[in-house]
């Protein structure tokens, strides 16, 4: 009876093994900014986007990013170049990398993207987009911060 029993088991433990996926066979989508062509996109206007945005929403840190009414851009502590609208109407940044002691024209410029999701208040809600490999896209809440 052992006999019978002991290889019915074995058999019933190894019923649907090797037929499960495995998380790294199913890996999740690669997130992708809005399709800006879509025309339930709000589009972005350069007058509504200029001045100081806080990522954190505490317009306390230096998660923010500054755009200037002369098209120059600050973004967080590390970068600076030039910002501007493109025809679908998405915020297009010209990027440059500041490290402390070196000349910031010696750094590649990058482009950064953001697809607005919701019309520019004073809230400023998309989705920013690098065209650096290793920079995911970046779901943005930011909030308009007050003149100094």
């Amino acid at each position: 009876m052992i006999r019978i029993v002991l290889p019915a088991a074995v058999l019933l433990a190894a019923c649907g093994q090797g037929d499960a996926p495995k998380p790294e066979d199913n890996p999740p989508p690669a997130m992708e900014a809005p399709t800006p062509a879509d025309p339930a996109m709000p589009k972005i206007d350069a007058a509504a986007v200029t001045g100081s945005w806080s990522f954190d929403r505490t317009c306390a840190t230096e998660d923010a990013m500054g755009l200037m009414p002369d098209g120059k851009v600050y973004f967080d502590e590390w970068g600076e170049g030039t910002w501007a609208v493109d025809g679908d109407g998405r915020l297009v940044l010209t990027l440059r990398e500041l490290t402390p002691g070196e000349d910031p024209t010696a750094s590649a410029p990058f482009t950064m993207t953001l697809t607005a999701t919701a019309p520019v208040t004073d809230d400023l809600v998309g989705t920013l987009v690098s065209i650096r490999a290793n920079e995911p896209p970046r779901q943005i809440n930011a909030k308009r911060c007050p003149a100094t």
